[in-house]
């Protein structure tokens, strides 16, 4: 079965790509698609065609502003079992869509569905995010929580914490949220290339 990686990109943000790849590369060894987005909107929207879009069999999807600091094959044995993979929040009660493992028998299904729902809510003008509709058709599917390991969330830890787990977590995301002073992690000194592992 042929595994391999997804991710959707803005021109806009090409610096993130740059910074991501080369921490992704290292670490595993599945292709990597890029899809190229006209803009935010556009690239939500692409998220959501993952399944009509990736040419592999099981994908993972990543968003880029994350570091990738490991071995990925975990998430795609979760996806090879049936399971959606997904990490649940524990500041919020929100799945996070930033990082997804998406099985071969249900990424067509899953995109029809999150795709409809997604322009649906576009019209009605009620927010663009994809990660709302996403949050609502996961209990449709067979899915997992994934550990924290796999997505872990800068505003769910310390900088403290984040020292004591860094050789254990395989991917840090770096969300905007405010007061979160980025800088003080060690994860996002590395992806800017301030510092290195």
């Amino acid at each position: 079965m042929e595994r391999g990686f997804y991710i959707v990109i803005t021109l806009d943000r090409m610096d993130d790509l740059i910074k991501f790849l080369p921490h992704l590369k290292k670490h595993n060894k599945y292709p990597v698609m890029v899809t190229i987005a006209d803009d935010a909107e556009d690239a939500y929207r692409k998220k959501t065609m993952v399944g009509f879009l990736s040419p592999f069999d099981v994908t993972v999807y990543l968003d880029t502003d994350v570091l990738v600091n490991g071995n990925l094959d975990y998430l795609f044995e979760v996806a090879e079992d049936g399971c959606i993979g997904i990490y649940r929040e524990t500041r919020f009660p929100i799945c996070n869509a930033g990082v997804l493992a998406i099985p071969k028998e249900i990424k067509r299904e899953l995109s029809e569905k999150w795709l409809s729902l997604y322009n649906a809510k576009k019209k009605k003008a009620v927010g663009d995010w994809d990660q709302d509709v996403l949050n609502s058709l996961i209990p449709k599917f067979k899915f997992c929580y994934l550990p924290r390991e796999y997505n872990c969330i800068l505003h769910e830890i310390l900088p403290s914490e984040e020292k004591e787990m860094f050789s254990r977590v395989k991917i840090f995301h770096f969300l905007h949220h405010k007061g979160i002073d980025r800088k003080k992690y060690k994860s996002w000194r590395i992806y800017q290339g301030f510092e290195t592992i």
